[in-house]
């Protein structure tokens, strides 16, 4: 595995990129399907990086870490290429040893399977198939919702993933992702939401006006500011909203969203997707043009499908069927499935029980 040279320079970069515990939890459970706080003594920076590096010691854990940050795309690229540095590096020394890697590399992270011994991820084909058309505008807002660790996050980095990564809506698609988790919601302003929606559109582009007046006048300006911006440019404007459930995000935040919303009914050019938010706070005036997705817990008939996947993708009979397969893995789980944990928990058992299908 990683010498301990090689883990140093990994636990710097980690310091270097994330300032704080909350970044590098998310990216452990949102990434790579791990619970840091079942494995950190506190929730303090230090002890976030050491709970990671520890993960490695578990079999194929250590690819699993170096794959996610290899993917993982933030400002500073020096991160991502370390991490793929000593990838190569692990993948030889196995190599060496005559191992041979039973995962699955999809044409998409987001396909039910393993990737690069990630721990599944069941099936959210609907969610899926909602947000790949998008870029059609039959439905111009998407609402997902879900109770806590139920996948919603996950929705946006897969919209990320097309839009950025695939360009599947092609080169006048613009996307802007605004994650409230790390900020205090009843600080947030109009005019600051605004602006990183802006930077992500378009960096260089001209600050957007400063208003006064009432906040509810300020909001609306705003948004049909925006929609101009999208209509003078002639491109698509996508702007998905995550952690804005909060019950003290100020009353203008409600309305800039609600504007937003009645925006996107009358013009083609913008779309909007909200996490989390509750569809009863939006305009009854464009509900023709809203859509929501509620994430359930995997059924008994995703489980299942899920080994099919398996056993397709490996070309290979399992000495079970995938229903007797599902049986026994969801015969494993003790966590309910109301619990937020059981999802967590389900795919801990599938990966184990993949492991000893191809030991």
């Amino acid at each position: 595995m990683l010498t301990p040279n090689d883990r140093q320079s990994l636990s710097a970069q980690l310091e270097l990129l994330f300032p704080s515990y909350a970044a590098l939890e998310g990216l452990s459970y949102n990434q790579l399907g791990w619970n840091l706080n079942t494995r950190a003594g506190d929730q303090t920076l230090p002890t976030a990086i050491r709970a990671i590096l520890m993960y490695e010691e578990a079999r194929d854990q250590c690819l699993t870490l170096l794959q996610a940050l290899v993917d993982y795309t933030p400002s500073n690229r020096t991160l991502p290429v370390l991490a793929g540095q000593l990838l190569a590096k692990v993948k030889a020394a196995r190599a060496a040893q005559g191992r041979d890697d039973i995962w699955y590399q999809p044409p998409t992270p987001f396909d039910t399977c393993f990737l690069q011994a990630r721990a599944p991820f069941f099936d959210r084909q609907t969610l899926r198939s909602k947000l790949q058309t998008l870029g059609n505008g039959t439905y111009r807002v998407l609402v997902i919702t879900g109770a806590r660790l139920s996948g919603k996050s996950y929705a946006v980095r897969f919209l990320g993933f097309l839009a950025r990564q695939c360009g599947a809506f092609g080169t006048t698609f613009r996307l802007a992702d605004i994650d409230l988790k790390e900020n205090r919601s009843s600080q947030i302003a109009v005019e600051f939401l605004v602006q990183r929606i802006l930077l992500q559109l378009d960096p260089g582009a001209s600050p957007p006006p400063t208003l006064d007046g009432q906040c509810s006048h300020r909001a609306q300006l705003l948004a049909e500011w925006l929609t101009e911006l999208a209509e003078r440019r002639q491109e698509v404007f996508c702007i998905a909203l995550d952690h804005f459930d909060a019950t003290l995000l100020p009353d203008e935040v409600h309305v800039f969203i609600n504007h937003l919303a009645n925006r996107a009914f009358m013009s083609d050019r913008l779309r909007l997707v909200l996490v989390g938010y509750p569809l009863n706070e939006l305009p009854v005036e464009a509900s023709d043009i809203i859509d929501e997705e509620n994430l359930g817990v995997p059924t008994d008939t995703d489980v299942e499908e899920f080994f099919a996947q398996v056993q397709a993708h490996k070309q290979v009979a399992l000495a079970h069927a995938p229903r007797d397969l599902a049986r026994q893995l969801l015969g494993t789980v003790a966590v309910p499935r109301g619990d937020p944990m059981f999802l967590p928990a389900l795919t801990r058992a599938a990966k184990t029980h993949i492991l000893a299908l191809f030991p």
